[in-house]
């Protein structure tokens, strides 16, 4: 299906009319899995929580609720391209296995000043993570844009070496995406027992080692959980026996007002946490997130803008948009965005904060003006250019431009 972007058309004087078409061809409308049921479950009940209890809408605004979806549904993500037979951990404590993403128990290292160690995590590579985010993202984007009413279309880039990884856009405005997104927490799968597990050692029955491997019979008649460690609760995601699984059992579950609120109250914790860089108590809940050192996940692992050479990639690729589309664009349709799901927060100031609001143009542009103070410099209106349009987090918005900041306005 080809997409009909503003500029690629219909600009007769269009001097970049070749490249706008070739983007444009290697463009579609985002094919959404099932992923999908999840995000409109989500906000279809976080909408009624904040009309039935008001004190939820300032205890859990979109900047909490948006970036605790994505890190639900890109666990989701994770369990169903990773969950196998083997691969899993006994924790005596419950007893139950878990299928972890992190390298640690995630039931016996919530509270420890030192992680348990010694466990294989089971995160996917580089190629699926990016996928498994990107897909969350557009999700996400095009369930709130629905919501809002807004007539913006995306669509999602199907070259992996192409310039953009999606474009915003209607008939006279198109933003062109770098995505640099990833999880702060990651939410392992479960497996609740009856009985502790034994052993047959040199003959006897011996309890089995805690955090010793296990092996499951099957995944397609396991009842699985997903587990959220700061509340030691196990949400039934049931076995992997269908095509949407977990996807369809985790709609249901946050179907429930009383259980979306568990989980907000559970994801901003956390956050809160990391926000505070671990201060006191809540350290007790750093060995359930990404990047969080200490032999549990690289620390190059950080969520969101917060690595910080996708600070550096992202902000080269926003200036690429600039100077081979924006710039070029005679009508000044388009626009460069930085998108992730986590505003930097331990990068901020080392990275972003001096270079958020700056400004770009050639020498070109420059302009003589006999009226100027001599210390003064004039260049073109339309030839100065913003580094970034926006950089558009789920955590929250650094804006350069009005129509940036309506589309990407999360209050609903």
């Amino acid at each position: 299906m080809t997409v009909s972007l503003p500029c690629a058309f219909t600009c007769a004087d269009c001097g970049i009319k070749t490249k706008m078409r070739g983007l444009a061809a290697d463009l579609e409308p985002p094919r959404i899995g099932p992923v999908k049921m999840l995000v409109e479950a989500f906000l279809k009940s976080y909408n009624a929580l904040i009309a039935a209890k008001p004190g939820c809408r300032q205890a859990f605004p979109p900047e909490i609720a948006l970036p605790a979806l994505f890190d639900l549904a890109v666990s989701a993500g994770y369990a169903e391209r990773m969950v196998a037979n083997g691969g899993w951990i006994y924790c005596a404590s419950g007893p139950s296995l878990y299928f972890p993403f992190l390298d640690t128990c995630p039931k016996c290292s919530i509270g420890q000043i030192r992680p348990v160690l010694g466990i294989k995590g089971h995160k996917p590579n580089s190629d699926p993570i990016g996928q498994i985010c990107g897909e969350t993202i557009l999700a996400i984007f095009s369930e709130v844009f629905r919501l809002k009413g807004l007539s913006v279309r995306l669509a999602k880039s199907t070259n992996r070496q192409g310039d953009v990884d999606f474009a915003v856009y209607d008939e006279a405005f198109l933003a062109l995406a770098e995505v640099k997104a990833s999880p702060l927490v990651l939410y392992a799968i479960g497996l609740q027992l009856k009985d502790k597990m034994e052993d047959v050692v040199d003959g006897e029955k011996v309890a089995k080692a805690d955090h010793s491997p296990a092996t499951i019979q099957s995944v397609e008649s396991a009842p699985m959980t997903m587990y959220v460690a700061n509340r030691n609760r196990h949400i039934s995601i049931g076995p992997k026996s269908h095509e949407s699984w977990p996807f369809k059992e985790l709609s249901e579950y946050v179907a429930d007002l009383a259980n979306l609120e568990v989980i907000l109250e559970a994801w901003k914790e956390v956050y809160d946490g990391y926000v505070s860089e671990w201060a006191g108590s809540a350290a007790r809940n750093r060995w359930m997130t990404a990047g969080c050192g200490g032999k549990v996940d690289d620390s190059k692992n950080l969520p969101g803008l917060d690595r910080t050479d996708d600070i550096k990639k992202g902000t080269y690729q926003v200036l690429k948009y600039g100077t081979s589309y924006k710039e070029p664009c005679t009508k000044r349709l388009v626009r460069a965005l930085l998108v992730s799901n986590l505003k930097p927060v331990k990068s901020w100031v080392r990275y972003l904060a001096d270079v958020q609001d700056v400004l770009w143009t050639k020498p070109k542009y420059r302009r003589e003006a006999e009226s100027l103070d001599s210390s003064l410099v004039a260049f073109q209106k339309d030839g100065v250019f913003n580094l970034y349009d926006g950089i558009v987090c789920l955590t929250g918005n650094v804006v350069g431009d009005a129509k940036i900041g309506q589309v990407f306005d999360w209050q609903p």
